[in-house]
């Protein structure tokens, strides 16, 4: 093998390494310290934790309707650049949350009394 073809290969090998190594631009946990179930979510996506049935929207790109993750998150990770906007409570779109909001600019090993197992809506921004 050619030194030429050989680093072409190494390249891909690396992007396709690097590629599969960022999961998501923001993941949600069930639990504190980042343990239990998770669920990625990547610009400009939602989490809204809520039957899609219920709200009368379905199917809309970038939403994720898992009503069994209503109050259920409890830590989170997120991207350089990125933030997590949290809402307790599902309102209607255009706006998505109700009730308290907050928006978090840094990971989260633990989201603090006032906000554990309250969260119904979390999006991810990135880039802002």
């Amino acid at each position: 093998m050619t030194a030429y073809r050989y680093l072409t290969l190494m390249a891909l090998v690396m992007v396709s390494v690097a590629t599969e190594a960022r999961a998501a631009d923001c993941t949600v946990y069930q639990h504190r310290d980042y343990g239990g179930a998770y669920w990625y979510l990547n610009d400009l996506e939602s989490l809204i934790a809520v039957d899609d049935s219920a709200v009368g929207m379905s199917g809309l790109v970038g939403i994720h309707y898992r009503p069994d993750w209503n109050d259920t998150i409890s830590s989170f990770r997120l991207a350089p650049a990125c933030m997590l906007r949290t809402y307790e409570h599902f309102k209607s779109f255009p706006d998505n949350g109700g009730g308290m909001y907050r928006e978090w600019n840094a990971s989260m090993k633990y989201v603090g009394g006032a906000w554990n197992d309250k969260i119904t809506v979390a999006k991810c921004i990135c880039g802002e």
